[in-house]
């Protein structure tokens, strides 16, 4: 087992046991239990012959400040700065480190002309809930869950934090009730915001005012404990996208409720993040398979293998071993473009399928962690997560309307 350095670690260590015990409980299911199997392809994607560091432009690097706890997820703010989730304790409530702040919503500022950066730290009113995925809500205010506090929360832009229990209690009380386990979130086209009940088995509605509407997903005899909806998106077509981490499921909602699910081939798929594309279809990540998979609207799917993958390229060299593919946003060129932290860099696909790898050398050598979360900020600015703090890059420049500086 390898020492957890920061917030992030603990996510991806948990994945990675939920997709191993997926892994043994799954050998023993049959095909009986699988709905109708969708059409489905799987391509060898073209790829560049060797990860490159060249057309990625300037790296940027931005360490994070004393105090600061472990960065999770990022998104972009109503004026273009950062938000950021962030925590330093475990399930149990134990520390990672010494930081004197354990859960919080991070502000981060990049520096200008004339002023440099900076990071403010609003704790959270209640410690030991880890604050999970992050969202700018139609209200100009960020959206997050908390995924051991059972509850979705909402941080205006002067750090005032509101929280609503999902479902709703009148305490963290964890008896005969599961734990609702919320993770993704997203801002939909119908002016509310839709997250993930990973431990109800359900998708959730929430207004701007915190009035909380959940839908329950289908059961599944060879998933009893429910289907884990994990990542969260809105699609081209008005609906809600959801992946189903349990369940080996894409998922479709309606904002009236509506619910279609796409079987993933084989066994063992297990799909975690999803974004919508430029290309109107959805991708995803399946990090036990080391694939990234595309969805149509209408249901087909297509798996890319991801290229220069052996086993000692991962973390171990278990069994289990996988290359997890942290995060995904769709850039301004058409392409999807998503994290490779096992190796310090990025990726690119675009929608023929044809895969670009990009090395971070100032990452390897600083030993500073790998990229994490990715978020598309103005500009056309790619930001990240690392193990010690943020970095930019700066792509697009010769996408119209993108900055080369």
């Amino acid at each position: 087992m390898w020492p957890i350095r920061h917030a992030r670690d603990r996510a991806w260590l948990q994945k990675r046991i939920i997709a191993g015990l997926l892994l043994m409980l799954s050998l023993a299911l049959t095909s009986a239990c699988d709905l109708p199997p969708q059409p489905f392809t799987l391509r060898t994607p073209t790829q560049s012959p060797t990860p490159t560091a060249g057309p990625l432009g300037k790296l940027t690097r931005f360490p994070l400040a004393p105090g600061v706890p472990g960065l999770n997820r990022i998104a972009v703010g109503p004026d273009g700065s950062l938000w950021l989730t962030a925590f330093n304790t475990t399930s149990d409530g134990a520390l990672l480190s010494s930081h004197p702040i354990d859960d919080a919503i991070v502000h981060f500022t990049p520096s200008v002309p004339g002023a440099s950066s900076s990071f403010t730290t609003f704790p959270l009113p209640v410690q030991a809930v880890w604050p999970d995925g992050i969202t700018l809500g139609p209200d100009s205010a960020l959206w997050f869950t908390e995924f051991d506090g059972d509850a979705v929360a909402r941080v205006t832009t002067f750090g005032r934090v509101t929280e609503y229990f999902v479902p709703r209690r009148p305490g963290r009380i964890t008896g005969a009730t599961p734990n609702s386990q919320p993770h993704d979130i997203v801002a939909g086209p119908d002016g509310n915001l839709w997250f993930n009940d990973f431990g109800g088995n359900k998708v959730g509605r929430i207004t701007p005012q915190g009035v909380v509407t959940e839908f329950s997903l289908p059961p599944r005899p060879e998933n009893p404990s429910g289907s884990g909806p994990y990542g969260i998106t809105v699609g081209v077509d008005g609906a809600l996208w959801f992946t189903e981490l349990m369940g080996m499921r894409i998922g479709r909602i309606t904002t009236d409720g509506r619910v279609t699910e796409y079987k993933l081939p084989g066994v063992n798929h297990v799909p975690g993040e999803i974004v919508a594309g430029g290309d109107g279809a959805l991708w995803f990540t399946e990090s036990t398979q080391n694939l990234l998979g595309r969805i149509t609207l209408s249901g087909h799917i297509t798996e890319y293998p991801l290229p220069n993958i052996s086993r000692n390229s991962c973390s171990d060299s278990s069994p289990l071993d996988v290359c997890q593919v942290e995060s995904l946003v769709a850039g301004p060129d058409g392409g999807i473009w998503f994290t490779e932290g096992w190796r310090d860099g990025l990726g690119r696909i675009d929608a023929s399928g044809h895969i670009t790898e990009f090395t971070l050398p100032q990452l390897s050598k600083a030993d500073s962690g790998a990229p994490q979360s990715l978020a598309l900020g103005p500009n056309c600015a790619l930001w990240f997560t690392y193990g010690v703090g943020i970095g930019r890059l700066l792509p697009f420049s010769s996408v119209p309307g993108c900055a080369a500086t």
